[in-house]
């Protein structure tokens, strides 16, 4: 006889339906009796073999699915032999297909005597007595023991086959670093880990093996599986997606999810339900919805929690984070390709969230470490012993957050991974453009909001710029822009034909790339009305396009993504795509070509959307363009990416090539200034390259004085700033890009670009500058 844990619900025509309770499914001779967890019978069950591990199956009036496919009562043996990964793509693992296991017939019953067999008052406890699966088979993933633990009392806690055969080298290392660090293995106090592995690393993956680990096993002789209750909070573009993924490498059957992605008007009897049976095992829940059910859900007692897209909970004032702190639950997971971004403040309340105290109280924290480090960089620090004292801050901030956070970078994958190469692309303004930004700086009321307005108007005048850069017909609506120069008199002119530099340069883009006849494209706006206008022209040059932001409905982005996957190049060309709303998460292999059409002030929410389509399953070479407007604010943004990137790179890699804070961020006048050069970088990099793609060497600089950090662009020829020593700085920045120069005919090898060029009118470049990485 082989008995199995079963899920059970009356049969029902609702839309959205839940199960009702636990129940046991005994089965001999391919027949089966289902009882509850009171014992009371509830259906005979026939043909077990053919239907019970395809679903959900029906019994009587009731339907029922497997809570988990392994027999309740056996051991390893029921696990199949580790399976050989025999290629490097991955796909997702076919669902496992467990045999009933056969047994003598002296040591069976007949269904008809389980039938009068008195009913059990209460299932029996799921045994774990031994280790699940078998920690000598080859390619077996075995978690670390407890440190200093009685041998005798210590069980092997080893990583389903199904999950540990699909994990690469330093998805094995992190499984065994979280799972040290949830289980308090490691020397410092606290259950959380902060996963902070780059793009594409499969941050997923690793979580899903270390949940179901702890779902089923425990690392003690006798004890219960570590978990029973899994809360994962997310954006709500990526409920779904988590509910996919678990699907995807566990198959549909053994793992029970509730997915609250707001679809449904059944979510607080969902949640009631998930509480008070031992029906569902992860719950998966977006920020803003725990929100909405923070009561309902406070009463559930999880046993670990895992943040997605952890850096949301940076501010100490996020009422998300709030309410997960209410929640109390010892075990914490936090996953983050960025967790730091701006400041040492948000990165103390990411640690001290994923390990409560670890760092001290916040005035302590303070104290010992961020004022030293902020001191040490202020620009005209000189002081030797402030900055000996900001290094030695830093390098004992390293080592205690070291204990629990790991980090790895896009080099960890890319060698399982198509070639990526990625292009800086600048395009030089137009004569509307420039006539339009001269416009503004002539006004009186410019003057003012540089040096003396409220922030509020900086703000727009930016925003205003930046529409200028994307399309001078956003301008039509722009309250600042009709504030300060009126619109009336130009209106037909921008609601005319004449296009921004970066639209003639992404139809220019689209045009070689559709002459492939063979790839697909993701093109990326960080503003839903410039969507609009990349919409109409899609439309315009009749490219079938799809098209997702924030209006999209969550119960239908992941079948928009699936559909532009599968599709034809000639069905569906173009995929548009808001950075904000789905650029997290999402998985577009389909296409092999990305226009990132304007940048972010944060890095991550480009670095996330350029990360798209370089992951598992993508199978071309791939090719990243990322549009820039030559000598405007599109420029300065890119700039000053580059000193939140080197934040993150300082306290997480301790990396000693990180780039240096060499800009100025608080100078508007740097920001709204305009030049028309090839490329205002390269200007500042104060490179003598000849533009031709050659490899450039850079000699190892001797170590910088710290005074030399910052050094804004207006600032950048100050006599008293030592030359060589600033071209050094300024140069390892962007030291692994190659510099093309347009007019010297040098060959990009990207056939796309290199057409551009070949085509390009004296006097009237689409392109006039280009860095490329490979």
């Amino acid at each position: 006889m082989s008995r199995y844990n079963v899920l059970w619900r009356k049969q029902t025509q609702r839309k959205n339906k839940t199960w009702d309770g636990d129940g046991v499914l005994a089965v001999v001779n391919d027949e089966g009796i289902v009882r509850d967890d009171s014992g009371n019978f509830l259906a005979r069950v026939k043909n077990c073999s053919k239907v019970i591990h395809n679903g959900v199956f029906r019994g009587g009036s009731y339907e029922f699915e497997l809570d988990g496919d392994e027999p309740i009562d056996e051991p390893s043996a029921a696990v199949p032999a580790t399976r050989a990964v025999s290629a490097p793509l991955r796909k997702a693992p076919p669902m496992r297909s467990v045999g009933l296991l056969k047994r003598p017939k002296l040591a069976t019953k007949s269904v008809s005597e389980l039938l009068s067999t008195p009913a059990r008052t209460s299932v029996p406890p799921r045994r774990n007595t031994q280790s699940l699966h078998d920690a000598a088979a080859p390619g077996a993933l075995v978690m670390p023991p407890p440190p200093n633990a009685d041998s005798s009392a210590v069980r092997n806690v080893v990583v389903d086959p199904v999950l540990a055969e699909n994990l690469r080298p330093h998805q094995k290392e992190g499984v065994k670093f979280m799972y040290e660090c949830v289980m308090g293995f490691r020397d410092y106090d606290g259950h959380g880990v902060l996963l902070a592995d780059s793009m594409g690393l499969g941050k997923t993956l690793q979580t899903i093996t270390l949940v179901w680990t702890l779902l089923k096993q425990s690392p003690v002789a006798g004890d219960p599986p570590v978990a029973r209750k899994v809360l994962i909070c997310c954006p709500v573009t990526l409920v779904m997606n988590w509910k996919k993924e678990f699907r995807k490498w566990l198959g549909p059957n053994r793992v029970s999810i509730l997915a609250l992605n707001g679809s449904s008007n059944n979510d607080k009897q969902n949640i009631q339900g998930f509480a008070n049976t031992n029906v569902y095992h992860v719950m998966i829940i977006g920020y803003e919805k725990m929100l909405t059910v923070a009561d309902d859900v406070g009463g559930i007692k999880f046993d670990l929690v895992v943040c997605d897209e952890g850096h949301r909970l940076k501010s100490g004032s996020n009422k998300a984070l709030k309410v997960l702190e209410s929640l109390d639950i010892k075990r914490r997971v936090l996953l983050s390709g960025t967790p730091i971004q701006n400041d040492l403040t948000e990165f103390y309340n990411v640690a001290n969230f994923v390990n409560p105290g670890v760092l001290g109280d916040f005035k302590s924290f303070q104290r010992r470490y961020m004022r030293p480090i902020l001191r040490a960089r202020e620009a005209n620090c000189t002081n030797g012993a402030v900055l000996e004292q900001g290094e030695a801050a830093s390098r004992e901030l390293i080592e205690v957050t070291k204990k629990f956070t790991l980090r790895r970078t896009i080099e960890e994958i890319t060698k399982f991974l198509p070639r990526r190469s990625d292009y800086v692309l600048f395009a030089p303004p137009t004569k509307l453009q420039i006539r339009l930004f001269e416009s503004l700086q002539k006004t009186a009321q410019f003057s003012k909001i540089l040096n003396a307005a409220p922030a509020n108007d900086s703000l727009q005048l930016i925003t205003t710029f930046r529409k200028i850069c994307n399309s001078p017909a956003l301008l039509t609506e722009d309250a600042m822009f009709a504030g300060l120069c009126g619109v009336d008199e130009l209106r037909e002119e921008l609601g005319s034909k004449v296009r921004s530099a970066k639209i003639i340069l992404l139809v220019k883009l689209l045009k070689g790339i559709y002459k492939l006849k063979q790839e697909k494209v993701v093109v990326v706006s960080n503003f839903t009305q410039t969507l609009d206008v990349l919409e109409k022209l899609m439309n315009v040059l009749e490219l079938p396009f799809t098209r997702l932001d924030g209006a999209t409905p969550a119960n239908l982005r992941d079948k928009i993504v699936s559909d532009f996957n599968k599709a034809s190049w000639d069905m569906s060309f173009v995929f548009l795509l808001s950075a904000k709303s789905g650029g997290m998460g999402l998985n577009l292999v389909g296409a092999s070509r990305l226009v990132l059409f304007d940048n972010d002030w944060n890095p991550a929410v480009d670095l996330q959307a350029m990360a798209r389509i370089h992951r598992d399953g993508q199978t071309r070479p791939v090719h990243v363009y990322r549009l820039l407007t030559a000598g405007c604010i599109d420029e300065k943004i890119f700039q000053r990416q580059l000193i939140k990137t080197s934040l993150s790179d300082k306290f997480l890699d301790d990396s000693t090539d990180s780039n240096e804070n060499f800009f100025d961020t608080t100078d508007l006048k740097d920001l709204f200034s305009v030049s028309q050069v090839n490329s205002n970088t390269h200007m500042l990099l104060d490179c003598q390259c000849p533009g031709d793609g050659r490899e450039l060497e850079y000699a190892e600089p001797a170590k910088i004085k710290r005074e030399l950090s910052f050094i804004s662009a207006l600032n950048y020829q100050d006599p008293n700033i030592d030359g060589e020593k600033r071209k050094q700085q300024i140069k390892r920045c962007l030291m692994d890009y190659r510099h093309y120069d347009p007019a010297t005919g040098a060959r990009t090898g990207d056939p796309v670009i290199d057409s551009i060029i070949d085509s390009q009118e004296p006097g009237k470049p689409a392109i006039s500058y280009i860095f490329m990485k490979n």
